[in-house]
């Protein structure tokens, strides 16, 4: 039997964690570090082929790893691809710079990911037998190699079908299955996930101090925008909302469906003027989305509800409180931002639209917004 590749997953969140090992470990012999330090060793005992490397991690971050990694005995038998949710033109030079093999975008999409890995592992093979092949058959190698990158979207599609029956089908999943904390359709954690990572940075923010900031993200008129559409655009809205918001947020915070059209965050180690930046931010991105449904550009916006974290106040205590938020941020005409003080909520931007609700015109199925009393 074929040996399997060996490939390192580092990445200090449980959540990408499980997503990785769930897309390659069909095929690949899998071992996990949650820092940079931790990598290191495990590059040391491990041997691995490959290295997933997040570039943001306690301590020494996945820059400095991967140069470290590069230019240590075993570098040139290591290919590092970082992942980050950073993707400017900066970030990747910077990437390369430190000497990576590849550079991956999150949220990233499951095929081309596995696409990348296979590709990497085809290409290490063939460095391999280069030296026992002659020129003639090296680029014919590698001609068969750009054919089959091509086919791979397809050939890895049946594998994806069954990872997503596997997380998502009916049957119970296994205790450690990532079905138990993903959301189905909009694919992030869910409340379960939620919930423990909030009592996690809750516990850390007891023992090392520091600002610490919860919102809460709901759809305006979502039932309104149900019932004239049919809960297939509502869900494609849904999907819209939550890739959205997994752009918006920064790669440290956690962002959830909490329960129906609402969504929550958790945003560590985050004043509050941070906080209602970051928040305006999403503001303003799901304004600006679009949802494609039946030939018709439909567009919705969310209200906001923020509150940061008071000396030994507990989750429930904070969330409670970010809903009140939120639920001013309803009164107050929607498509807004509230943050609530312990004791009020305070609007965080003035002059938002009116609250909105789809329309269509007739101008060739497009949708516009206008105000509603429902």
């Amino acid at each position: 039997m074929e040996q399997r590749g060996r490939v390192l997953i580092v990445d200090d969140n449980a959540l990408n964690v499980d997503v990785l090992r769930r897309i390659l470990r069909k095929e690949y012999e899998l071992e996990t570090a949650d820092s940079g330090d931790a990598c290191l060793a495990k590059v040391s005992a491990f041997k691995p082929e490959l290295v997933l490397l997040d570039v943001m991690m306690p301590g020494i971050d996945g820059y400095e790893t991967c140069r470290r990694i590069k230019s240590g005995s075993l570098g040139n038998s290591v290919q590092v691809i970082l992942v980050s949710g950073k993707g400017t033109t900066a970030d990747r030079v910077r990437g390369y710079e430190a000497l990576a093999d590849d550079y991956v975008v999150k949220p990233f999409d499951h095929e081309e990911l596995l696409s990348k890995v296979r590709a990497h592992f085809r290409l290490r093979k063939m460095q391999t037998d280069r030296e026992h092949v002659d020129a003639h058959e090296t680029l014919g190698e590698f001609c068969g190699l750009v054919k089959q990158m091509i086919g791979d979207i397809s050939e890895h599609s049946h594998l994806i079908e069954k990872i997503q029956g596997e997380l998502f089908g009916s049957e119970a999943p296994s205790p450690d299955a990532l079905e138990a904390r993903t959301d189905a359709l909009t694919l992030l954690p869910n409340r379960r996930a939620f919930d423990e990572e909030l009592a996690r940075r809750i516990a850390e923010a007891d023992r090392c101090g520091g600002h610490f900031c919860a919102i809460m993200i709901d759809i305006d008129r979502f039932k309104p925008f149900n019932d004239q559409y049919g809960h297939p655009a509502g869900d494609e809205a849904l999907r819209i909302l939550g890739r959205a918001l997994g752009r918006t947020m920064r790669q440290m915070d956690l962002v959830a469906r909490y329960g129906g059209d609402e969504f929550a965050a958790i945003m560590p180690a985050t004043s509050l003027d941070d906080a209602e930046s970051g928040a305006t931010r999403i503001r303003e991105a799901i304004e600006k989305s679009v949802v494609h449904f039946e030939g018709q550009v439909l567009q919705i916006t969310v209200s906001i509800g923020l509150a940061q974290r008071l000396p030994g106040e507990d989750g429930l205590s904070l969330i409670k409180r970010a809903d009140k938020a939120l639920y001013a941020a309803k009164q107050a005409g929607r498509n807004c931002v509230h943050w609530h003080d312990g004791k009020q909520s305070y609007p965080v931007a003035h002059g938002e639209t009116s609250p909105l609700v789809a329309h269509p015109e007739a101008n060739g199925g497009t949708v516009t917004l206008s105000p509603s009393t429902v």
